[in-house]
């Protein structure tokens, strides 16, 4: 993830809120019928302006056909 343009308060730019990281991780995708469920881990590893840890995201998908 890479912030493209800084963050504003009042109409003019704050120097240095500018964010970037960079997440490698496993993934793993369950397939039910029509329904799909996609888990995947991310471990940050270089941040920039923000908060470093470890994400775990659950989407699950289903095809209405």
């Amino acid at each position: 993830m890479k912030q493209f343009t800084p963050d504003t308060v009042g109409g003019n730019a704050v120097t240095g809120s500018m964010e970037s990281s960079f997440a490698l991780g496993p993934g793993i995708l369950f397939k039910l019928n029509k329904i799909d469920i996609y888990i995947n881990s991310y471990f940050e590893i270089a941040t920039r302006n923000r908060p470093e840890g470890n994400k775990i995201v659950i989407c699950l998908s289903k095809v209405f056909l």
